[in-house]
């Protein structure tokens, strides 16, 4: 069976959004599917969204299990001011005209191209009956719409990675967001009223979109691509009296980390610990950077702030850390994220703190992959035991339960939606 996957981000793009479709491609051929994805051209370990400037066309790869469609599309004004990093307020205004496109013009939105492209795939191949696409970005779901009104006998399914307009922080960023948001919840309805049903990747988000969009939703989590048995718990502290811990990924605002750095900064300059705090990737959010390092301005020697890097070399930060910190999401439920997954295959403790008493603290207690605190006294007696301690304190992971978080697991899980 031939399926057409439609996904912005696809290896070898270095976002979190590539990972999921790519396990998709490694393991669906399992189960007697072929994928085709269609996605943008991307350079090598690319961190940015501008289009290459020395690519043209559409460049297919074929391989003996899937294929891949790569458009090539040469970088429009926007992506040039915005890789030379010039005319902000120029760039934003072209921001905002290109998503009054995405929004009205059809024909005129970045999806376009790969509407045509898709057209063309299923023209070719008149055997596919399923097409899946990948959102973030949302406004592609218009492709499977258009799509849908062309060949009506095939099922089109959305594939929500987050909430779009059903994330509770959706309509909370000023009058101009707020406008977009309303816009963009009417063509969500319209956009998904022919597609088969939807894909998400927990249940309560799963509920919250079914409920707007009035379609039958399937829960496929992001998961982990690492074999169970290569997994060995890491005992802690490394060394003791001093302790590392790393926050890996994207930091939001609505993430409450103050508690936790008031803890380590009381840690350090009331009981002399000697701890080093990790930050990897947070320059995503620019402000977000700028809120670690005021908040930690009286630690900074303690605290290293790094860019966003490629697995290899996170992997060195995995291997140099004796905990690897989660923290909840204020007033989201049902949020799996990914450095959930890639810290438990790490075999480094997770400390969540504070809980968010929904799926991450389920997860982590169900595999045994760390340990879940919400207060503050609970936290500091822990840390300090950790550091002072002679004796190490392995993991005991329940690797059964583990496998279910597999993106093995999860491609069949997919097979079954179909």
């Amino acid at each position: 069976m031939k399926i057409l996957i439609i996904s912005y981000f696809y290896p070898p793009a270095n976002f979190v959004g590539a990972e999921r479709v790519a396990s998709w491609v490694k393991y669906l051929p399992e189960h007697g599917i072929y994928p085709i994805v269609l996605t943008r051209y991307w350079e090598k370990d690319q961190k940015d969204l501008v289009k290459i400037e020395n690519a043209e066309g559409t460049i297919v790869e074929k391989l003996h299990f899937a294929e891949i469609h790569r458009i090539s599309e040469k970088p429009i004004y926007r992506d040039i001011l915005l890789k030379r990093n010039k005319a902000s307020i120029l760039r934003k205004m072209l921001s905002f005209i290109q998503l009054l496109c995405d929004n009205f013009v059809f024909t005129k939105s970045s999806y376009y191209p790969f509407f045509k492209e898709a057209k063309s795939i299923l023209e070719q191949n008149p055997d596919i009956q399923h097409i899946v696409i990948s959102g973030t970005p949302f406004h592609s779901f218009a492709i499977g719409y258009h799509l849908k009104s062309i060949f009506p006998n095939i099922n089109w399914f959305p594939d929500y990675r987050d909430q779009w307009t059903t994330h509770p922080y959706a309509n909370s960023y000023g009058i101009l967001s707020s406008l977009l948001y309303h816009i963009e919840k009417k063509n969500e309805k319209k956009w998904t009223s022919n597609c088969k049903n939807f894909i998400t990747v927990s249940e309560n988000w799963k509920d919250n979109i079914s409920e707007f969009i009035q379609k039958e939703g399937n829960v496929v989590k992001n998961g982990f691509d690492f074999e169970i048995e290569k997994i060995h718990s890491k005992s802690i502290p490394q060394k003791t009296g001093r302790l590392v811990i790393s926050y890996i990924g994207t930091l939001y605002p609505y993430q409450n980390i103050e508690d936790f750095i008031e803890v380590i900064k009381e840690l350090i300059l009331s009981k002399g610990f000697e701890i080093q705090l990790n930050f990897v990737g947070c320059e995503v959010l620019p402000k977000q950077k700028e809120r670690i390092e005021k908040l930690t301005k009286a630690v900074a020697q303690h605290v290293h702030i790094l860019p966003r890097m490629p697995k290899n070399k996170l992997e060195e930060i995995y291997q140099q850390s004796d905990l690897l910190l989660a923290t909840r999401f204020e007033k989201m439920k049902g949020w799996y994220p990914v450095k959930l997954f890639d810290y438990a295959t790490n075999g480094v403790p997770i400390i969540l703190f504070p809980s968010d008493q929904d799926v991450m603290e389920e997860f982590i207690l169900k595999t045994k992959t760390g340990i879940v605190i919400s207060e503050k006294k609970k936290l500091i007696d822990y840390l300090s035991d950790l550091i002072v301690s002679n004796e190490s304190n392995n993991l005991v992971i329940n690797y059964n339960e583990l496998a279910i978080y597999s993106r093995s697991s999860q491609a069949e899980f997919l097979k079954k939606v179909f």
